[in-house]
C-alpha cells in the first residue's frame, strides 16, 4: 500500500499504515520536507513527502525492531537506531553505513547540535561517533546506567549529554573528556532538551522539568499518568504524550498551552521545525495535528 498524507475535513493529516505492527518512531528533516517513520516489527525505516505525504523511499537494513531516529541537523543524514545497531542513511539515495553497538537493542538517538557527533547506546553503555568522519569511527563509550537500562539520550549545546535510565535516574556527561557530570534521582525515562539548552524535560510518572545549570529539585508539570514521550518544538512549547490517554498535553513556558486529541495514545511525538504541527505514532499510522 502507499500511504498518503491526507488533510480530512476536520481531523488531522494521517499516515495510513505506515508500518505493519505499529510505529515506533518518527522524525521531521530540519528544513519540514520529509517525514521518516520506523516500525517495530516490520524492521523498515521509510521517508514521506511532507507536502504530498507520498512515500519517497523505504530503507531496509535493520535486523531488529527500531526504537528511535533522528535527522542529522543539515538533514543530510538520518540515523535509526534498533537490534544492536545504528545505521546512518544518506537522505538524498537512501546509502547506508552501519555502526554497531554491541548490545542486543537500542534505547535513544542523539545528533550534537553541530551534527559532528551521533550517540545511542544499550545494556553495555553509551555509544558517540564521529559522524563528520568517513570512517564513522566511535570517539566515546560512556559506562551508561549500571544500576539500569539505558533508555534516552539527548545532547545539550556544546556538547555535552544527557541520559536517562530505566532506575529513574539521569546523567549528565562531559563527552570530550569521557567523564561523568553529575547524576540525579530523575523519576523519568525518556528526555528531550530545550532549544536554549537551559531545561531538560523527562516523562516517567509525570511530566518533570529540570533546570539544567542546577540539576535541583525540578518543576512539577500536569498530572501523574504514565507520561511516554516528550518533545520540544523550536518555540520552546513542550509537548507531553500518555499511554494512559488519547491526548498531547501542551505547555508554554511552564504553563499549560492546552491539549491536543488522538484517536489512541501516542508512542512518541516530534513537532515540525516551525512548530506549526506535531506528529505522533498512533498504532500503524502517522498522525499531524495542527498546533495554534
Amino acid at each position: 500500500m502507499i500511504a498518503l498524507l491526507v488533510l480530512a475535513a476536520a481531523g488531522p493529516l494521517t499516515l495510513h499504515a505506515a508500518h505493519k505492527g505499529g510505529v515506533s518512531a518518527v522524525a521531521v528533516s530540519p528544513d519540514g520536507t520529509l517525514i521518516a517513520s520506523a516500525g517495530s516489527l516490520d524492521k523498515l525505516v521509510k521517508l514521506w513527502d511532507a507536502t504530498s505525504g507520498k512515500a519517497v523511499r523505504t530503507l531496509e537494513g535493520h535486523t531488529g525492531p527500531i526504537r528511535a531516529l533522528g535527522f542529522s541537523p543539515d538533514g543530510k543524514t538520518l540515523a535509526s537506531a534498533g537490534g544492536g545497531e545504528v545505521i546512518l542513511w544518506r537522505v538524498s539515495d537512501g546509502d547506508a553505513q552501519g555502526l554497531r553497538t554491541g548490545g542486543g537493542w537500542n534505547a535513544g538517538l542523539a545528533w550534537s547540535r553541530d551534527g559532528k557527533w551521533v550517540s545511542s547506546g544499550g545494556r553495555e553503555g553509551i555509544h558517540v561517533w564521529n559522524a563528520a568522519s568517513p570512517e564513522h569511527e566511535e570517539i566515546a563509550t560512556l559506562p551508561g546506567h549500571a544500576d539500569s537500562e539505558l533508555t534516552d539520550v539527548a545532547f545539550l549545546p556544546g556538547g555535552r549529554l544527557l541520559s536517562a535510565g530505566s532506575g529513574n535516574d539521569i546523567k549528565l556527561w562531559d563527552v570530550a573528556a569521557r567523564t561523568l557530570v553529575s547524576s540525579r534521582e530523575s523519576g523519568g525515562t525518556r528526555v528531550a532538551v530545550s532549544p536554549d539548552g537551559k531545561q531538560a524535560a523527562l516523562a516517567g510518572e509525570q511530566v518533570k522539568l529540570w533546570d539544567l545549570a542546577a540539576l535541583g529539585k525540578p518543576l512539577l508539570l500536569g498530572k501523574k499518568g504514565s507520561i511516554n514521550a516528550v518533545a520540544f518544538a523550536p518555540s520552546g512549547l513542550l509537548a507531553a504524550a500518555s499511554y494512559a490517554a488519547p491526548t498531547v498535553q501542551l505547555w508554554r513556558a511552564e504553563a499549560d498551552a492546552g491539549t491536543l486529541k488522538l484517536a489512541a495514545p501516542a508512542l512518541c511525538v516530534a513537532f515540525a521545525p516551525d512548530g506549526k504541527r506535531l506528529f505522533a505514532a498512533v498504532g500503524d499510522e502517522v498522525v499531524a495535528v495542527e498546533v495554534k
